[in-house]
């Protein structure tokens, strides 16, 4: 998962993601933010492997139905392919929900 930048995400802002629920139903969501923050981890693990000094965090913007449970889903990334991604609901409207997935 060392590909997944928040430079490469930068440039899919506007783009659509499909995550496959739990029933197999493929939900279309846009990619709407890409946000920064410091880690604040050491530069790398205690076996040596580089840990990430920035984290970021994705926001989708999907439909208000079917809401999705927090938990990691399969997501097909434009350009990139399927990766299964922690997902997290932390707002919802009548027409839409908003997801985070976090990096760091």
């Amino acid at each position: 998962m060392n590909e997944l930048t928040p430079d490469v995400f930068d440039a899919l802002i506007g783009q659509d993601f499909v995550v496959t629920n739990d029933d197999g139903a493929k939900i279309t969501m846009s990619l709407t933010a890409v946000s920064r923050f410091e880690t604040g981890a050491p530069a790398t693990d205690i076996d040596g492997n580089p840990l990430r000094a920035v984290g970021f965090q994705l926001t989708l913007r999907g439909p208000a139905q079917p809401l999705l449970a927090t938990q990691a889903y399969p997501v097909d990334i434009p350009g990139i392919g399927v990766h299964h991604l922690l997902m997290s609901a932390f707002e919802a409207g009548r027409t839409a929900v908003n997801y985070d997935i976090v990096f760091a």
